[in-house]
């Protein structure tokens, strides 16, 4: 029987579909049979409510325009980056798209995602990322839970600041475990 599957990436604000976390995790489910969708947009001004609007807004224009059938699938994975976090769990709640959610590096955006009954898959975040509390988001995922791996010392980037090689250890493990 041949199953229908899907993966859909979701970047964050400057952080496109190119760029390693989602790169390598396109390949990865691509190596796993999905098919892949890649949302494309890019912005440099702050991550608010603004921009989850407009992210949903160019989501659900592609997925028209690639005029995709969600109940064709048989699993379906929403992969997103920063403030592709909320734009793709918003997306997922508002129009029943029973997807497993990937959450790299949430921010506050994503809170009313984060919980039992979201279809969470995996929630990655850098101890030293600002734009959520690091403690904070172990205890909701702990009280939720949800699976979480912390990246010691990494930035809302994923990566550790001048230590290429462990930076890159760090891509691996994410991409493993995704």
């Amino acid at each position: 029987m041949n199953h229908k599957k899907l993966a859909v990436l979701f970047p964050g604000n400057g952080y496109s579909t190119d760029r390693p976390l989602l790169y390598y995790a396109a390949k990865k489910y691509e190596a796993m049979g999905y098919e892949i969708v890649r949302i494309s947009h890019t912005r440099h001004t702050p991550e608010d409510e603004t921009l989850v609007a407009l992210g949903e807004t160019e989501a659900t224009l592609e997925f028209s325009r690639l005029g995709l059938d969600f109940s064709a699938y048989d699993d379906i994975v929403f992969i997103g980056k920063s403030l592709g976090t909320a734009v793709c769990g918003r997306i997922a709640e508002r129009y029943g798209i029973p997807a497993g959610l990937v959450l790299l590096t949430p921010w506050d955006g994503t809170r009313p995602y984060l919980a039992a009954g979201k279809n969470v898959r995996l929630v990655v975040s850098g101890t030293a990322d600002p734009y959520f509390d690091p403690e904070e988001l172990a205890a909701i995922c702990r009280r939720e839970n949800l699976p979480f791996l912390p990246v010691p010392d990494a930035g809302h980037d994923l990566e550790i600041r001048g230590d290429i090689p462990r930076t890159l250890a760090v891509l691996q493990t994410i991409i493993e475990a995704i």
